[in-house]
């Protein structure tokens, strides 16, 4: 996953920054610490999936939540 930033440098240049995120512990860990807050919460299975699937819907395509 490619993650892009614009740096401004003063008045006369601005770079772009990539960076790769560390895949192989951002996005589980993120997941991971959502799946034990969801149980903590007494959320069931079908509840927690429904909340991902609500926010992956509001992230990635600016869509209705339930």
């Amino acid at each position: 996953m490619f993650f892009g930033s614009s740096e401004a440098g003063g008045r006369k240049y601005t770079f772009s920054a990539t960076h790769r995120e560390n895949t192989d512990r951002g996005a589980p860990a993120a997941a991971q610490a959502f799946a034990q807050r969801a149980h903590r919460l007494g959320l069931d299975r079908a509840a927690a999936l429904a909340a991902v699937e609500d926010a992956l819907r509001a992230a990635y395509d600016g869509g209705d939540q339930r």
